[in-house]
């Protein structure tokens, strides 16, 4: 009983963040596509208050969020912060369960493309405004119709660089766990951007709209004719 005690007072005293007002959602939650249309998947990247390096600590997050303490890589042992240096902008995205999607291929590298990236948030500052993330691109033998979630969620994370007293160069992860996403706890389940492809009419009702055509054609010209 003691133990469980302890363990419920030690959650009570959990500090609670005041993470800034920064959004990244689904510029379309839901899109229909014929099987012979690229899927682009594109955000909406929003924040309230500026985040930006050039603001100077805390660049823009709640003072008493920013990180106290960091570990440099391959060691174990946390060296504090006495100074705050910089911010790092983080675009990113994960899968779940993974990045594919049946009868398309994910492109993640766009040469020529002219459409603001979400990659290109990658900096020092969050640049409010709609970002493309990913296209996928229907395959050779088309894909399937149907309606599904596409996998991939886009979130914004942040790294804070520093000293410490001795003039370590330290970084530190600050925000909320999985970063700023699209969908919480990159979890599908109640978020996601649906795609709904249309599916492909069969010969027979190409030769029935065909003939529907031609009759409403000839319908014209005999009124013409009247």
């Amino acid at each position: 009983m003691k133990k469980i005690a302890m363990a419920v007072a030690t959650l009570a005293a959990l500090p609670a963040f005041a993470w800034p007002d920064l959004t990244v959602t689904y510029l379309e939650p839901e899109i229909t596509v014929s099987p012979t249309q690229d899927i682009q998947v594109w955000v909406h990247v929003e924040s309230s208050t500026p985040i930006d390096a050039s603001l100077g600590a805390p660049f823009g997050f709640d003072p008493q969020d920013l990180p106290k303490t960091a570990t440099l890589f391959g060691g174990n042992t946390p060296i504090s912060f006495a100074s705050y240096t910089g911010l790092s902008v983080i675009p990113s995205w994960g899968c779940s369960p993974t990045c594919d999607i049946a009868g398309y291929d994910r492109l993640d590298w766009f040469p020529g493309n002219t459409n603001p990236l979400f990659g290109n948030l990658a900096g020092s500052r969050v640049v409010n405004g709609d970002y493309m993330v990913a296209i996928y691109r229907p395959k050779a033998d088309q894909p399937p119709s149907g309606t599904f979630t596409v996998p991939l969620i886009a979130s914004l994370q942040f790294n804070v660089k520093g000293l410490s007293a001795a003039g370590t160069e330290l970084t530190a992860y600050i925000g909320p766990i999985g970063g700023f996403a699209a969908c919480s706890d990159y979890t599908l389940d109640t978020c996601g951007m649906k795609v709904t492809v249309s599916a492909i009419p069969e010969p027979s009702a190409w030769a029935l709209m065909a003939l529907g055509l031609g009759v409403l054609l000839a319908g014209t010209r005999r009124q013409r004719m009247v």
